[in-house]
């Protein structure tokens, strides 16, 4: 495992260098070597992650019956958690239907359960794009019979063309927006760090939320105005992941302005704090 995450391909002159048991992730251009190696960072997070799960997998049809056991459920879909988390970055508040969403992978119990069931009836036989189809119609259904996330499956309507994509590295600061746990007023009310919800910079006293911040807030609405130029249409919670899918230049340019709006958040709610201390 070691050696083949060394031999991982990784983006500009990205480079990994392994100390002992770690593995240390630098680059030389100066210029974007936050950028590439957050994407190279993700890019490992992902492997390891599908290493692990085809690990698991491997014997799910010997394994598959024990999910009858909701313990044994419970603790396996607590390790595929824990990797859709480190995967999207994400925040450990986050629900397990939405790390999964953004993470990009099918909840491990209905991979184990489509393993077993294909092997009962053809043994050996690997997924095929119809069985692949299957599992991402399943986990849509159970993403909607799920009670949390909903912020999530409104912002990725498609789950089908998310998982499917052939652009796009998922970060911090995107995944701040699309779960809507991040540097947001309301959320770090809900957290008991916020006495107020409201933001700071409009007058009417509203929610400071992911939905406000991107689509509403008037302290972006500069950086707002030059996105959807690029992107030449007005951005909603419906339609900003479909955009970001189109092409490789729009998942980027959306990046760039999560990136200005949730570091801008970071450093207003420090000052904040530091204001209180």
């Amino acid at each position: 495992m070691y050696d083949g995450a060394l031999r991982l391909p990784l983006p500009g002159r990205t480079e990994l260098v392994g100390f002992a048991d770690d593995i240390a992730v630098f680059d030389k251009e100066l210029a974007r070597a936050e950028e590439l190696c957050d994407r190279s960072i993700s890019r490992i997070n992902s492997w390891l992650s599908s290493v692990a799960r085809a690990s698991m997998l491997s014997v799910a049809p010997v394994w598959g019956q024990a999910l009858a056991t909701p313990a044994y459920t419970r603790g396996l879909c607590s390790a595929h958690r824990l990797a859709a988390l480190r995967i999207s970055s994400a925040f450990r508040a986050v629900s397990d239907q939405a790390a999964l969403v953004l993470a990009g992978t099918p909840p491990l119990d209905l991979l184990a359960a489509e393993r077993a069931s294909i092997h009962g009836q053809t043994i050996g036989r690997t997924l095929t794009p119809r069985d692949k189809q299957v599992l991402r119609l399943a986990a849509k259904d159970a993403t909607l019979a799920a009670s949390k996330g909903r912020w999530t499956y409104r912002m990725i309507p498609q789950l089908d063309c998310w998982l499917k994509r052939k652009h796009g590295q998922i970060n911090f600061h995107l995944t701040q927006i699309l779960s809507g746990h991040g540097c947001f007023r309301s959320y770090l009310r809900r957290l008991g760090h916020e006495e107020d919800d409201s933001c700071t910079h409009c007058q009417e006293q509203l929610e400071e939320s992911a939905e406000h911040t991107v689509f509403n807030c008037a302290r972006f609405a500069g950086e707002r105005a030059s996105l959807e130029a690029w992107l030449g249409n007005t951005i909603s919670a419906e339609n900003l992941v479909p955009l970001m899918l189109l092409s490789e230049a729009n998942w980027q340019a959306v990046s760039d302005f999560t990136a200005k709006a949730m570091t801008e958040l970071l450093a207003e709610e420090r000052r904040r704090n530091q204001e209180a201390t």
